[in-house]
């Protein structure tokens, strides 16, 4: 990648960030970051030429740092950083900017690091290379979320005009529309309630995704068994939930939890976590329950993601 256009913000697990954007460490090289690795499974024919493809996936990958000191700081005070920040026992994201666009590489391993002792005034050079697990890369502003089900305020009824003392209150300007209603006034308030339990989302990355759903039991009774549903496939969890009580279900990760204690021995056998990947483009996300879902509040969150920078 043509580094003079790029740089790179590393955040370490606990908080700690090095950058390397060319105050006072400038990139030399970023390999890894363009396109992800790919793996083709392949099976011998028994009979006939070629073989037959049996698989594809994208594998983790590689992403590789090498940057160099711009100066403006002593190299004993930046390599002492440097040795210090890289350290394994901790995950790291890399934040990957190029050309106005960053991409971030989560979760990600210290796989090697190489910082030189060389002559203190010759400038310092680092090569880190991390392993990135999931393969993608994530794109900026965190996780999308959509409600599944929302109200929207309509009409208040008295609407415009109210009575004081048997005389209109409100003019054709509206300067009197103020005015109190009479103490035998009674009014309603309308709205309406989006509640197909469904909701369109866009994936604009160029990878696959997963949906995370957040229940929470809205009273007064309890929900049974609420469950995420995409197309022909679901998760569903065999739980009756009490006013308050919170359901997340992360499909990717490949885990539930019921007001934040792990719950994954509750799904239904039937579920299918894998059938939750929502390809990019559009795709209808919707929820349910065996009793109550209308006391259900819905929420669906996912990443968008991309096969390179």
């Amino acid at each position: 990648m043509e580094t003079s256009r790029a740089n790179v913000l590393i955040h370490r697990s606990d908080g700690q960030t090095f950058a390397m954007d060319d105050r006072p460490m400038g990139l030399l090289e970023l390999e890894g970051v363009d396109a992800p690795a790919m793996e083709v499974f392949t099976e011998k024919n028994a009979v006939g030429d070629g073989d037959t493809v049996t698989g594809s996936r994208v594998a983790a990958r590689d992403i590789t740092i090498r940057a160099k000191s711009r100066g403006g700081i002593k190299n004993a005070i930046l390599r002492a950083r440097a040795v210090v920040f890289f350290d394994p026992q901790y995950t790291y994201d890399v934040d990957i900017s190029y050309d106005g666009v960053t991409r971030t590489a989560r979760d990600c391993r210290l796989r090697a690091v190489a910082i030189p002792s060389g002559s203190l005034y010759q400038p310092i050079e680092i090569t880190a290379t991390f392993l990135c697990p999931y393969g993608y890369l994530d794109g900026e502003g965190g996780m999308d979320g959509v409600d599944l089900n929302s109200i929207t305020p309509r009409l208040g009824w008295p609407y415009v005009s109210m009575m004081k003392d048997g005389v209109l209150g409100a003019t054709a300007s509206g300067e009197q529309a103020a005015a109190a209603p009479s103490a035998d006034a009674t009014g309603m308030l309308f709205g309406v309630y989006n509640y197909d339990k469904t909701v369109v989302i866009h994936n604009r990355g160029s990878a696959p995704t997963w949906v995370r759903g957040v229940f929470t039991a809205m009273g007064p009774g309890t929900v049974q068994n609420p469950k995420l549903i995409h197309g022909d496939a679901f998760v569903r969890v065999l739980y009756t939930m009490n006013p308050g009580d919170v359901v997340d279900i992360d499909t990717e990760k490949r885990i539930v939890r019921i007001n934040g204690v792990n719950a994954l021995n509750k799904i239904d056998k039937a579920s299918s976590f894998g059938g939750m990947r929502v390809d990019p483009g559009y795709s209808v996300i919707g929820f349910d329950a065996d009793i109550n879902p209308d006391q259900l509040s819905a929420r669906v969150y996912f990443q968008i993601r991309y096969l390179g920078v």
